[in-house]
């Protein structure tokens, strides 16, 4: 979480190119991100459920939520639409997970994938292969592997839109 604030803050989010996050409804991440100095209009949590998005806006009152999956949010946006995304995908089977469908809507992508049952290291290679297959620049990467009550296995990948990629993508827009 600390790292995405630093992301958030260094990236410099605005209302127009938010950051874009999975929060609950205790909505820890956005009072973190609000306690770190970032804009409230600046960030866009995300929840599937509208009851936890009415949580999340009545505990940060200045803060909109948006009631959607952050995957299909994320795949249906426009190019750089977002300032940064963390697809915390703790709860998604990564073999469902189109990678390349979502990275276009952010220049910095953050990963977390849950390996319960899976080697950590193979769900990270896999990640990363996919990442730099789209040709995305692999920035940081970090494995925890843990116990608390039952196996926890995280994986941690942050991406970032390669220069030549992003060029070669305006440059095609243009002229496409």
């Amino acid at each position: 979480r600390a790292m995405f604030a630093h992301v958030v803050q260094k990236q410099r989010c605005t209302a127009v190119r938010p950051a874009v996050y999975l929060d609950g409804p205790d909505a820890a991440l956005t009072k973190l991100l609000l306690k770190e100095g970032c804009d409230p209009e600046a960030l866009m949590p995300v929840n599937n459920s509208a009851s936890v998005a009415a949580m999340i806006e009545s505990e940060c009152p200045n803060v909109r939520c948006v009631v959607n999956d952050i995957c299909r949010l994320a795949a249906r946006a426009e190019r750089d639409s977002y300032g940064t995304v963390w697809f915390d995908m703790c709860g998604v089977d990564f073999g469902d997970l189109r990678v390349q469908e979502l990275l276009h809507c952010a220049d910095t992508k953050l990963f977390t994938l849950s390996c319960r049952q899976i080697v950590c290291s193979s769900q990270q290679d896999a990640l990363c292969y996919a990442l730099v297959q789209a040709r995305e620049s692999i920035i940081e990467k970090s494995l925890y592997t843990g116990v608390s009550g039952k196996a926890l296995n995280m994986v941690f990948v942050a991406s970032k839109t390669s220069t030549t990629t992003a060029a070669a993508a305006v440059s095609h827009e243009r002229n496409g």
